[in-house]
């Protein structure tokens, strides 16, 4: 190739040697741009994969969409059980009801299939406590599932909690009707959505709910502790089995507190019979000294990784309800007792997942997680992006990668 009569090889001969280095600085940056962005982008990027947002299809058109997720599995399927907003046959928007739905994974949680099962809501007039006024109608509300995998409990190997309040647009009404509920199905029968009939489990005292609705209830948890006394209400169960012991967290509710007051752990020896109390794992007053731009708790799940249990909590302050998942280990889970951060003497947060859709003023953040599903923790959130619930595979472990 000639330029102006002379070869590249005659100009490069005329070219200063400092501007020779230059030229070769220059070829070799460019070189190593060539090597450098793929190796980035199939080594390091991989550890930083986006979340993507969990599909079920053909569920049924939700208006909001779906939360509150919980993963289990029995070393063939994976299940989720998840609260679903529907459509309301009410006109008015504000007794839009929630129930609990079950789905199916597969490709190590990448995809999934809508199961029979569940909890189902239904409309209602509920009566007062001479078990013949009507009070109010309303629906009754199913939220916050928990699914466990019991192997040992021949027949019932698959346990399912939620919480389930009536709503009636009246805050105080649904916080006194409120009770932890429960289903078992078979390890034959998951699969066909076979499930038992509905139990009015635990509940926080005599008198909530009301009667004649506390004569279904199994047990109250007040009176288990002393240290339960002011509890008005429970909700949010998360179940994990740890060497065949199930242990449950509950958010606990005070009068006077729109938020939960602390984060208790209950635990049982024979398969959800009967239950005793461990100990308040987070209160709400730590939270400002755990992290100082929080102000307020708003509950927490239990997830294991390793073979090690943890507390995935969930703060938030006056600009956002659900900031994101906290990830807490526990020293001492047989009494509820939480790592703490040597400085301050409090709960120490050893990991931080992020909301991942633009920010609403309600966020999100509670997770749940397993080690089989290649999706890392599934958190759920209100996204920014849609306007819906929306449920989200991470891709993030519950602790940073060292």
């Amino acid at each position: 190739m000639r330029i102006y009569d002379k070869t590249l090889k005659e100009i490069y001969g005329d070219v200063p040697w400092q501007f020779r280095i230059v030229i070769w600085a220059g070829l070799a940056f460019i070189a190593l741009t060539i090597i450098y962005v793929p190796y980035v982008y199939y080594n390091l990027g991989k550890h930083e994969a986006r979340a993507s947002v969990l599909s079920i299809p053909n569920k049924p058109k939700y208006i909001l969409g779906a939360l509150d997720p919980s993963i289990a599995y029995n070393g063939n399927n994976f299940f989720l059980a998840h609260t679903v907003v529907l459509q309301s046959d009410i006109k008015d928007n504000s007794f839009i009801p929630t129930e609990v739905r079950i789905a199916v994974g597969s490709n190590f949680c990448h995809s999934w299939g809508m199961l029979t099962g569940g909890f189902v809501t239904r409309s209602e007039e509920i009566i007062g406590p001479d078990a013949k006024t009507p009070v109010k109608k309303g629906v009754w509300r199913i939220e916050t599932p928990t699914l466990v995998y019991d192997p040992e409990d021949k027949g019932r190997e698959w346990k399912l909690y939620a919480y389930k309040y009536f709503w009636a647009q009246d805050v105080p009404l649904a916080r006194l009707y409120g009770v932890i509920v429960y289903k078992y199905a078979s390890e034959e029968n998951i699969l066909s959505g076979k499930w038992s009939s509905e139990e009015w489990m635990l509940s926080a005292s005599d008198q909530s709910p009301p009667y004649p609705y506390n004569q279904v209830v199994k047990a109250t948890l007040n009176k288990i502790n002393p240290a339960l006394a002011d509890v008005y209400f429970y909700s949010r169960p998360s179940v994990i089995n740890i060497d065949n012991t199930l242990v449950m967290s509950l958010s606990a509710y005070v009068k006077g507190r729109d938020t939960p007051d602390r984060i208790i752990i209950i635990a049982s020896k024979d398969h959800g019979k009967t239950w005793h109390y461990l100990g308040t794992a987070l209160k709400h007053d730590d939270v400002p000294a755990i992290k100082e731009d929080m102000t307020t708790l708003q509950g927490g799940t239990l997830i294991v990784h390793n073979k090690q249990p943890y507390l995935a909590a969930v703060f938030g302050n006056d600009k956002i309800a659900a900031t994101g998942t906290q990830i807490f280990g526990f020293s001492n889970i047989s009494k509820a007792t939480l790592l703490n951060d040597q400085v301050t003497g409090k709960p120490m947060i050893l990991n931080y997942i992020p909301l991942h859709s633009r920010l609403t003023k309600i966020g999100g953040g509670f997770a749940t997680y397993n080690d089989a599903c290649k999706s890392g923790v599934i958190t759920a959130e209100r996204s920014g992006d849609s306007g819906r619930y929306e449920m989200f595979q991470t891709q993030r472990l519950p602790l940073p990668v060292k």
